[in-house]
């Protein structure tokens, strides 16, 4: 009685588990890098006296900070207010005389690096060019460069468009637009100095020699529809009598339709002798052009089989003193990296035609494909019919020139770019649906959606209808639905609102698209944009094996390609190096906890032993990927062993010298010890981590396209590991209940002398 009148030891478990989970909440709380530098009132800063005199921090927009102060430079001309010379500092004059003195002081060691962007008013365009700057700027560095003024940069103005005969157009060309009226002032050209490290070695610093780099920034938009004639001419009025004294290189087009733009400048019009002077030695770097060859070589007739070749042949078609024009593409192309995600999705058994095993066995059923891209963009219209063709193997001329023959599975839908609608100098989230609307209350309501005005996510809504209506219709049919679903364009923001527009909609289907952006990483979009699919040349970093000072990770796809552009510039990665490094798209899926590397072992050209090797070192990815194998070396393998034969030793030790209270005499240490390794807390301490062990052997060496990953929400294994131990916690408790269930019987006969029941055929 003693022992029942006893109070026991009992918490109130009911009530201390949400405490700890509260707790642990706000222990692991996410906390925004908020900064707390106080924000300070424009004020009109002091004059500099210096070429290089507007306002500009190395991570600004340096055409927007230019375009400030040119309007502000207009402003006053035109108002008669301008300060003496002001006007003359800029003109285009005077960054001719300092690029005169630098080659005078340094006769062929000056770089003039021109980098093409996109000139737009639109936010993304303008995120794109601090993104652009930076990256340039970070691949000087790591090729022994510093700028000369980090808080300044200058710029020029010239009349534009240039006054120059209308060029002759080839047979069968289009007819060239006339000439525009030249405007005074109307070309911005922002320009920043940079010289050669004096506490770097010279040995590393390229190019070899090299003591001055004039970065020149080119709006786009002043360029087209001549791009290569019109910068020609940028070099002609800069560096006409210093051509052979300095070195001049282009990082550009901005885009595949600058690209396209030089393809039919070179193709339907013929350059004349002063451009053959000036482009003669130059090079052309292109780090964000990725329409596939087949794709921009449609638009034109030429025999050449490749843009390379087409550009250099038809610019210069005979053989000129500096070597005529170099042309080097460092990015893959969207052939090669729509042909990676068809190949990621077919790991995933979803093609469009049905999987056979080798035995004529059944894999796959075949699967609808839905791809969503810009339909304003020839760039955006392209995506979806090199994807048709890689799918198919076909080619894209013939896709485009044969409609009727487009796959039957895969289907294209298009959207216009900018689905929010909004506009240069529109204040954040101005517009009145995407404002919560007040009640009579002064509650906030949800969000309207309207059906007029600029905002065009309205337009989303009824296109998820419209493909839920037609996957119902296609099930109907053949059986099969909609299993993936591509967004293949170049706004990120584009891209998410279709997610949140489909998700809800196709909660069981793969969504892919093309080109990292580090906002799919962001946790406030997780819920849209969780283990989506993506398919890009680059990374936000390069392997560890080529040039990458200690630079943080790039935002995207095409900052990293900037940077690469830059370091082939200047020569301190190689052109075959860069190609490599082309041909080798990335795979990423979106986790919890960012983006994740799925790609396969990836190889280089290691020129000392002439042959292809394995790239080991890729970054923090591949280490990520491959971290259990690289942590399971021979040692640890041998400790392990020891650890596990140390517990288990313990576990004995502990069952055997601990008393049963359920046994006469507290038990023999056998049978203590039978009764420990019937226990449910014995599997799971010594069970459980078996199963991992195994499960996680097998993820790394037998199954290495999946990778093993805890806690991001991309793998299987900890699935499988789960399901594994519940597998066999339900075998040990079937047994458990057996042993249990027949122990009970025979103290129930031994306690009320019952004859022993016979025994079954078949027992537990």
């Amino acid at each position: 009685m003693a022992d029942n009148d006893k109070r026991k030891f009992d918490l109130p478990w009911g009530t201390l588990l949400p405490l700890v989970a509260i707790l642990a909440g706000v222990v692991a709380q996410y906390k925004p890098l908020v900064s707390e530098r106080p924000s300070v009132a424009s004020e009109k800063t002091a004059p500099v006296i210096a070429a290089q005199d507007v306002d500009a921090r190395l991570w600004q927009d340096p055409i927007r900070v230019a375009q400030t102060q040119k309007a502000l430079l207009d402003e006053q001309i035109d108002k008669g207010v301008a300060k003496k010379g002001s006007a003359e500092s800029h003109d285009i004059c005077a960054l001719v005389e300092l690029l005169h003195e630098r080659a005078r002081t340094f006769p062929e060691h000056v770089l003039l690096l021109a980098v093409m962007l996109d000139a737009g008013p639109y936010s993304e365009q303008g995120e794109s060019r601090l993104r652009s700057r930076q990256a340039v700027l970070e691949g000087l560095s790591e090729s022994g460069f510093v700028p000369i003024d980090g808080e300044h940069i200058g710029f020029v103005t010239d009349s534009w468009p240039p006054q120059v005969p209308t060029p002759t157009p080839a047979p069968n060309a289009p007819t060239p637009p006339p000439n525009a009226p030249s405007i005074e002032r109307a070309l911005l050209l922002p320009w920043e100095e940079c010289e050669a490290d004096p506490e770097a070695d010279p040995k590393r610093v390229f190019p070899r020699d090299t003591k001055r780099v004039l970065v020149l920034w080119l709006p786009a938009v002043s360029f087209n529809p001549f791009p290569l004639s019109r910068f020609a001419l940028v070099i002609n009025k800069l560096a006409a009598n210093i051509r052979d004294r300095i070195d001049v290189k282009l990082i550009g087009p901005e885009n595949s339709t600058g690209l396209q733009n030089m393809i039919r400048e070179v193709c339907w019009y013929p350059s004349s002798v002063t451009m053959q002077l000036a482009l003669d030695g130059v090079s052309i770097i292109s780090p964000r052009a990725t329409a596939s060859e087949l794709a921009l070589l449609s638009s034109v007739s030429s025999d050449e089989k490749s843009v390379k070749e087409l550009l250099e042949k038809n610019a210069f078609p005979n053989t000129t003193p500096r070597g005529g024009l170099n042309f080097v593409r460092t990015i893959a192309t969207d052939d090669i990296v729509l042909r990676e995600m068809i190949a990621e999705l077919a790991r995933r058994r979803i093609t469009v035609v049905p999987q056979i095993a080798p035995d004529g066995r059944l894999i796959s059923n075949p699967a609808h494909i839905v791809t969503l891209s810009e339909w304003d963009t020839p760039y955006g219209r392209s995506l979806s019919t090199t994807f048709a063709a890689e799918v198919f193997r076909q080619g894209t001329k013939d896709i485009i020139e044969h409609p009727n023959g487009r796959p039957e599975l895969i289907h294209s839908y298009y959207y216009l770019r900018g689905i929010d609608g909004q506009l240069p100098g529109d204040p954040a989230k101005d517009n009145q649906r995407d404002q919560g609307q007040k009640t009579q209350f002064a509650q906030v309501s949800v969000a309207v959606e309207g059906t007029e005005g600029l905002n065009q996510s309205d337009y989303l809504r009824r296109l998820a209808r419209q493909m839920k209506e037609d996957n119902a219709r296609w099930q109907r049919w053949d059986g099969f639905g909609i299993r993936a679903i591509g967004l293949l364009g170049s706004d990120i923001y584009d891209k998410l609102m279709i997610l949140r527009a489909l998700r809800p909609q196709f909660p069981g289907t793969v969504f892919f698209t093309n080109n990292y952006d580090a906002h799919f990483e962001r946790r406030d979009d997780w819920d849209d944009a969780h283990n989506l699919i993506i398919a890009s040349p680059f990374g936000s970093t390069l392997p560890e094996i080529y040039p990458r000072s200690r630079i943080p990770p790039f935002r995207d796809n095409n900052q990293t390609s900037m940077y690469v552009g830059t370091l082939v510039a200047t020569g301190r990665m190689t052109e075959e190096e860069a190609e490599y490094l082309s041909w080798q798209p990335h795979i990423f899926e979106i986790g919890r906890r960012g983006v994740y590397d799925l790609r396969p072992t990836r190889y280089r050209w290691d020129p000392g032993k002439s042959k292809m090797v394995v790239q080991s070192g890729d970054g923090k990815n591949e280490k990520t990927k491959t971290w259990f194998q690289d942590w399971l070396s021979p040692r640890v393998i041998s400790e392990l062993i020891i650890i596990a034969l140390a517990v288990l030793a313990m576990v004995a030790w502990i069952s055997v010298t601990i008393a049963r209270r359920t046994l006469p005499g507290g038990g023999t240490a056998t049978e203590r010890l039978k009764r420990a390794l019937v226990s449910t807390v014995f599997w799971l301490v010594c069970g459980g981590p078996l199963i991992i062990f195994v499960v996680a052997l097998v993820a790394e060496y037998w199954a290495p396209e999946e990778p093993l990953a805890f806690f991001s929400g991309i793998s299987i294994w900890p699935t499988e590991m789960m399901r594994l131990i519940a597998f066999m916690l339900a075998i040990f408790f079937m047994f458990k209940a057996s042993f249990d269930l027949r122990a009970n019987a025979k103290r129930i006969e031994a306690e009320f002398a019952f004859a022993p029941l016979p025994l079954p055929p078949f027992q537990w």
